[in-house]
Parts: structure tokens; C-alpha cells; sequence
């Protein structure tokens, strides 16, 4: 078995070899097309948006190829987009800085197999907004998010936002990642300090109140987050309030799930989380060679509510788990997975609950003795609903709260500069974590293949995101010069 393992291994190496060759000298793309419409930026280079027609501007102009690459866009005003027919903006690179506004009625029903705000962010920061949409996507698959359906490339931040709403997806049957900001994460992704209210209404799996799934090679970090939205039941497969369905290393710091309404010892849920790399596959045996390359996962500091004591909070798929999965509360770990061998309800008991059921820990006046170390949250006068019908106190990171009511302090905008063209990129686009100096792990890369890998119905081809992520673009140029596609696993951040 280890032989004919490692001797597909050669053979895949050899192909991101010759792809790599081929893609490295590959010219750059042209020069980004100038703006379609007369919409200039102010003496500081920032365009800003006051208007419908501004909004309409910007969105046109995105799809003028790479054009807001290291620009910078300001919402001056909250802006209304009702009755405006919305098509999502295919890719933004740039600094969207909301300026503590609103873009409201944000609607969209179609058909379309990815629906969103944005469709793709590359490299881009957005923060400091306030979204709420009702998007509708009515065809049988493909992804759906309220901001954006898919984060790829170059690290994306997305900062201080609040998004509420509905997401329905009523006629989706196969094939499909829906999440309550993001539908997919396929790069280094950073969320800090958001917040979702979002109603998430769909009848198939795969569903994160916050993010639908994420690939092998991503790195998810969520910090300061809180989600107080609804989750429609479906299936009780693959669906949790924070991310649908892990397959890369995800981080959770200091986030609350005080909406739990699903309920159900079903381990293909949870209130956080769901893991399943079940369909990590290269040379046919996938346990062997994950294991060489396990999935790391860290909550610290993270509390739910639950509808019953025996709901799950951290979903796994037991037996294709290689998951290293560790839970600290104040710097103390209370659990780490041995063997790489995630069991769900071992992660699940070591995890904190602050309601469940009709009982409740969590007060407005006990908040920093029952969560201590969320200095940056406020506990407010709201309620959230839990477990259908249950109330506690709404707690939220300060900032988002400044954004809800008014008090926003406005920040400047840093001085940006384009990305590079992805293949001429050096190394260190792509591989942010050098590996470790006294790592010893072997070098394997691999290759996800989930359900979504013929592209019909426009999703992306998780073969593109995976170990071998995107063997178009910077990661075929490591393969070509360092003849290692491996370096993957050994970049991999380690947890303590």
C-alpha cells in the first residue's frame, strides 16, 4: 500500500512539475482597464460612494478586470438599494471601507449558481459596514453568501461588519456551500469583530452561520465574533452556526454562538463548527496520507448556548477524521486530540455553554465573570433568541456595537499598494506560514475532492483549492522552482 501510495505521490509531483514550468513563464495579464464611467477619486486617491448611482459606478467598475487593486472605496452616506437590480460584483481586490454606514435592501433572486454582494475577494480588506440583503437563490446548487461568495488568492481581512438579513436557498437539491458571510474560504482568511443576525433559510447541507465550508489549504480565522442570526433546520447534516463544514485549519478566538435553535445529538452538526475531510483524497487512500498532514483546529475561549445538554457543539465525521483539535479557556487547554483522531462528543464536552434550555448562566451583570477576557464586548439591553424561543442577554464586540448605534469613530484609510500579478508572485505569496524550524512532520501535499468537483452548477472545483490548490498561479510556480508541492503541510501553523 505505502508503495503504490508514494509512487502516485511521484507521479503527481512530476505533473506540478511541467504545470509549474508551463505556468511560470506565462505572461502576466494586461494592464487593468480604466474605469467605465466618469467616477474619480478625491486628492487622498479614495472614491467615494454617496449614492445609488456611486454604488452602481463601483460595482461596474470592479468588473473592469483588476482595476480597485490597491484602491481604496468609502461609503460616505448609508445607501438604500431598494427597487435596483443587483448583480454581484465578480472580483474586489481593493479596501472597501464602510465608514461605520449602511448598505441596506440589498436584493437579489436568481437563479444564478452564486449569489452574493461580492462574488470574489482577492487580496481585498473590507470593514467598518453595516450590510443587510435578502438574496434568494433559486436554482438547485452552486453557493450563496450575503457578502461574499468566495474568498481566494491573496489574504483577505474583513473587519467590524455587521450583516443581517435573509439567504434562501429554497430549491437547492446537490451540490452547494451557503454561509451566513462567506459560502467558501479557499485562502487566508481573517474575520474580526462581526457579527451576523442574518435568517439563513435552506433545504440542503453544507450551511455555516457565518461561513459554508472551507478548503484544505485555507487558513480561517475568526476573532471577536458573535452570531445571533437563525438557522432554518434542513438536514441535520453538515450545518453548524459558525462554519458548515471545516476541511482546513480553522481558529476560533473569543466567539459566541448565542442563537443555538437547531438542537439534535446528530454528529453531523454543531453549534460551531462540523468537521469532515472525509473526501481528502490523492492515490486512493486518503487515512494514509492525511495523516501525514493533519487539520489543525483551535477554539479558545469560545461559549454557546444549546438548546438540550446533549446537543453537539463541535461536529465530526468519526471515521475519516484526521483533525488535530485543541479548546483553551483562559490560556489553559482543557483538550487536545490525541492521534489525530477527532471525537466529537470528547471536543463537544470540553467546550462551555452559557444557556441550555431554559437554563441560564449568562446575565448582563455577570458577562466579564462568566466570559473573562472579552474586555472588547459590551453586554447590552437586547436579547437574542435561543433554542426557538428562549431569551439572553445580546452581548457584541464594542466596536460592532458603536456601528449599531451610531457611535462609530471613523478610522483612516492606510496607505495601500497593488498586489503583484499571481504568476510572478515570489514564494511567500502563497506559503505565509514558513514552516517551522524544528519541524520535523514529512512534506506530503495533497489534494481535496469534495462533492462540488465537476463545476456544473458554477461552483468553484475544489480540486482548485485544495492542497494542490490552484496549481494555476503562484502555488504551480513553488512546485516548478522547488520541486516540492509538499510544503504545504509543513507551513501549517502548529498549535500550543
Amino acid at each position: 500500500m505505502k508503495k503504490m501510495i508514494f509512487a502516485k505521490i511521484g507521479s503527481f509531483l512530476q505533473a506540478g512539475l511541467l504545470i509549474g514550468s508551463m505556468l511560470a513563464i506565462m505572461p502576466v495579464s494586461a494592464v487593468a482597464a480604466a474605469p467605465t464611467q466618469n467616477w474619480k477619486a478625491d486628492s487622498n486617491g479614495i472614491f467615494s460612494i454617496s449614492n445609488v448611482s456611486d454604488m452602481l459606478a463601483f460595482a461596474e467598475n470592479a468588473e473592469a478586470n483588476d482595476w480597485y487593486n490597491g484602491k481604496a472605496v468609502k461609503l460616505t452616506a448609508d445607501i438604500d438599494m431598494s427597487g435596483v437590480k443587483w448583480t454581484p460584483i465578480a472580483k474586489f481586490r481593493g479596501f472597501f471601507e464602510g465608514n461605520g454606514r449602511i448598505i441596506k435592501n440589498l436584493t437579489l433572486t436568481s437563479s444564478t449558481p452564486r449569489i452574493a454582494m461580492f462574488d470574489t475577494l482577492d487580496g481585498a480588506t473590507i470593514r467598518n459596514l453595516r450590510l443587510h440583503a435578502t438574496l434568494t437563490q433559486t436554482g438547485s446548487g452552486g453557493m450563496a453568501a450575503l457578502l461574499a461568495v468566495e474568498t481566494l488568492g491573496k489574504p483577505v481581512t474583513i473587519e467590524n461588519v455587521h450583516v443581517s438579513g435573509t439567504l434562501a436557498t429554497p430549491n437547492v437539491s446537490t451540490n452547494y456551500r451557503v454561509g451566513g458571510m462567506i459560502a467558501h474560504v479557499a485562502n487566508q482568511t481573517a474575520v474580526k469583530g462581526c457579527a451576523n443576525n442574518a435568517s439563513i433559510q435552506t433545504g440542503y447541507k453544507v450551511n455555516g452561520g457565518f461561513v459554508g465550508a472551507n478548503s484544505f489549504a485555507s487558513e480561517l480565522t475568526m476573532t471577536d465574533c458573535v452570531y445571533y442570526g437563525t438557522l432554518s433546520k434542513a438536514l441535520n447534516v453538515e450545518t453548524a452556526g459558525f462554519v458548515g463544514r471545516v476541511v482546513g485549519n480553522v481558529t476560533l478566538t473569543r466567539c459566541i454562538n448565542l442563537s443555538y435553535s437547531r438542537g439534535g445529538t446528530s454528529q453531523y452538526q454543531g453549534a460551531f463548527m462540523y468537521l469532515d475531510n472525509k473526501d481528502f483524497r490523492m492515490g486512493g487512500d486518503s487515512a494514509a496520507l492525511a495523516m501525514l498532514c493533519p487539520i489543525n483546529v483551535l477554539l479558545e475561549d469560545c461559549y454557546t448556548t444549546l438548546v438540550n445538554a446533549n446537543d453537539i457543539i463541535v461536529g465530526s465525521h468519526t471515521s475519516r477524521l484526521v483533525y488535530t483539535v485543541t479548546v483553551k479557556y483562559e490560556g489553559n487547554t482543557v483538550h487536545k486530540t490525541a492521534n489525530n483522531r477527532a471525537d466529537y462528543k470528547v471536543i463537544t464536552a470540553a467546550c462551555k455553554t452559557l444557556a441550555v434550555g431554559n437554563s441560564v448562566v449568562l446575565e448582563k451583570a455577570n458577562f466579564a465573570t462568566v466570559c473573562p477576557g472579552f474586555s472588547s464586548w459590551v453586554a447590552t439591553n437586547q436579547t437574542a433568541t435561543y433554542a426557538n424561543s428562549q431569551q439572553i442577554v445580546l452581548v457584541l464586540p464594542r466596536d460592532i456595537n458603536q456601528l449599531l448605534v451610531g457611535t462609530y469613530v471613523a478610522e483612516a484609510i492606510p496607505t495601500l499598494t497593488p498586489y503583484e500579478d499571481e504568476t510572478t508572485a515570489a514564494i511567500t505569496d502563497t506559503e505565509t506560514n514558513s514552516p517551522p524550524e524544528d519541524s520535523t512532520e514529512p512534506a506530503v501535499s495533497g489534494e481535496e475532492t469534495t462533492e462540488i468537483s465537476a463545476d456544473t452548477n458554477g461552483g468553484t472545483d475544489e480540486k482548485q483549492s485544495g492542497c494542490n490548490a490552484a496549481v494555476s498561479g503562484s502555488v504551480g510556480a513553488i512546485v516548478a522552482a522547488a520541486g516540492g508541492a509538499m510544503l504545504k503541510c509543513r507551513g501549517r501553523k502548529k498549535r500550543n
